[in-house]
């Protein structure tokens, strides 16, 4: 999977993007921004882009932020509610080397999207869903506003 999504990141390269999200991820592991994907995005920051991560699902617990989060130079991003901060489940930092790990949450509890076609069809159309890979997104359409 990691290779495929590097190889998604190469040919955004490629074609000239200016932003790239990622609403994906792992446990951190060691936490040094040294994993490929997270020198895959690294080395598309240093392009120019900017690379939005959801910081992913594991929290509450220091330390969880996943991987490719713990990149050099992305936009890690929490899930917030409206009323509460972070939400519970979302991942906290800091990175394995120490460093901050966490840049900005955004609405990421019960946002209403579409339903992906690979759920079965009696769910087509739109529901709630939570998770960092919800909150992400909306830093993505932030800086393509601002760019």
């Amino acid at each position: 999977m990691w290779s495929w999504i590097i190889r998604g990141i190469e040919w955004s390269l490629d074609q000239g993007a200016h932003i790239i999200n990622m609403s994906l991820g792992a446990p951190q592991r060691a936490g040094r921004g040294m994993d490929p994907i997270d020198l895959a995005s690294t080395h598309a920051v240093a392009a120019g882009v900017v690379v939005v991560t959801s910081a992913g699902n594991s929290g509450p617990g220091e330390g969880t932020v996943g991987r490719p989060a713990v990149a050099h130079g992305v936009i890690s991003v929490a899930a917030s509610t409206s009323d509460e901060g972070i939400v519970w489940f979302s991942s906290r930092g800091p990175a394995g080397d120490g460093r901050i790990a966490l840049d900005v949450a955004t609405p990421g509890a019960a946002v209403i999207a579409p339903v992906p076609q690979a759920i079965p069809a009696e769910f087509y159309g739109y529901d709630d869903w939570s998770g960092t890979s919800m909150s992400a997104p909306h830093v993505a359409g932030a800086v393509a506003l601002l760019l």
